[in-house]
Formats: structure tokens, sequence, C-alpha cells
């Protein structure tokens, strides 16, 4: 069995369409939906996965469907913000953020399976990202969680919301396209990244807040003794924008 383990978000199954806008390599204006996003990955950059992945020895999840606890999850939550608020222009608002939220709350139902995984680590990228060169990215986790992080300038929504409902001063933030860690952080962090701890910011914050990824995983790790932090450069990886991924590959 493999101790280390790659997961890798490709839930692009709804009905949701896109509009392109000409480029070079594309002279006319395009219109493509989330499955040609899905399968443009499946069959370009997955082949490149898994031969990383075979290569190092690392498991492979391939998550390709919202996990029925993030649905739940996000379901509660919308409930909770309609029985909080009577203006259905915000509730609007927020049924539409909790739709697009689901992918960003794949990353806290990632960091629970881990926690109760027997993995000795972990490694998380985006659907857009892949391998430009095959590296050994679990011989750089030594101990902790690894973060790619940015500088937060004051008027980021990362700095803002932490400043000012998180009452948390940040000076950089962590980027949540890919990131990665050891066993040594299951146990700070089983709790912290509960579905019960997430729900209970969401009500202690909403219906007015919304915090996304980056905002809660900034809170939660910014001051963590066993942060760590990582490049694009540090693991090999290129990004692509949905958009891009169709001007290239399909």
């Amino acid at each position: 069995m493999s101790k280390n383990i790659l997961y890798v978000i490709c839930c692009y199954d709804g009905d949701k369409t896109y509009n392109v806008k000409p480029k070079a390599t594309f002279k006319e204006e395009h219109e493509f939906y989330d499955w040609e996003v899905r399968d443009s990955i499946i069959t370009t950059t997955l082949p490149r996965i898994k031969t990383w992945c075979h290569y190092y020895n690392v498991e492979l999840k391939l998550i390709t469907k919202i996990p029925k606890e993030i649905n739940n999850f996000c379901n509660e939550i919308t409930n909770l913000y309609t029985e909080n608020s009577k203006d259905t222009n915000l509730i609007k608002g927020f049924d539409l953020k909790i739709q697009k939220s689901k992918h960003w709350f794949i990353k806290f139902y990632i960091l629970n399976e881990f926690c109760k995984s027997n993995y000795d680590k972990f490694l998380y990228i985006d659907g857009d990202a892949f391998f430009n060169e095959y590296k050994d990215i679990f011989s750089l986790f030594k101990r902790g969680i690894y973060f790619k992080t940015k500088p937060a300038t004051v008027t980021c929504p990362q700095y803002r919301l932490n400043k000012k409902h998180l009452n948390k001063i940040i000076d950089f933030f962590v980027v949540a396209s890919f990131f990665g860690g050891t066993h040594h952080i299951k146990e700070y962090m089983s709790e912290l990244v509960s579905y019960d701890n997430l729900t209970s910011y969401m009500e202690n914050f909403g219906p007015k807040i919304f915090f996304n990824d980056e905002v809660l995983l900034t809170y939660f790790f910014h001051n963590y003794e066993l942060l760590q932090t990582l490049t694009d450069e540090d693991i090999g990886l290129k990004f692509s924008a949905g958009s891009e991924r169709i001007y290239q590959y399909v």
C-alpha cells in the first residue's frame, strides 16, 4: 500500500457554461461547458498525473463528484442563511455562492479524509494544474502543512475579512490551488477543519458574511507553528485556467 496520496478535484459535472473571448489560438468567441473542461483534464493532464503517481508509488484519489458530505454541509448553510434572513436578494446571492463554494469546501473534505486515513503524507492540486516536471514532491514534506503564500494587501478579501470579522491581522494569506502535509498535523487539524467547526463559523458570521476557502485556511493556519511554504517551482507544477485548457487541448 502507498504511504502517500494525491487528491485531484475534477468536479466539472454541472451545466455551467463559459464564454471565452477570442485569442491568438482561437479566433472567434467560444462557449463551452463544464463537461468539456472535465473531459479535457481527464484526457490530457490525467495521464501525466498517473505516470507521476506510478513512478513515486503514490495513491491517486480523483474527485469527480461533489462529495455527499459537502452537499450536506452546503445545504445546511443554505438553510441556516434562509432561516436567519428575510432578505430574498441576499439569500439568492448566497445560494449562488453556496453552489460555487462546493468546490471551495472540497478542500476541507480532503483535509478531513486525510485526518481519518493511514497515509503518512498528502498532496492536493487543483484540476487545472499539471506536472511540468516529475519531481519527488513528497521528499520535500518533512513535518507540517505546506502552502503557497502571497502577501496580504489591505484591500484583499483575505485581509479584510480576517481583520474585521475574525479579529486577526495577517501579513500573508495561503493559496488554496495546491497544498500538502504530513501525518504530524492530523491531531491539530482534525477538530479544526471538522464540518461542525466550519458550520459554527458560518453560523456566527452569516448570513451577511461569507468566508471562502482561502479566508478560512489562512485563519486556521496563519500562526500555526508547523506551517511551511511552497512555490510552483518547488513541485514542478504549471496552471492554466479552464479557458486556456480548452484552447490548448480541445
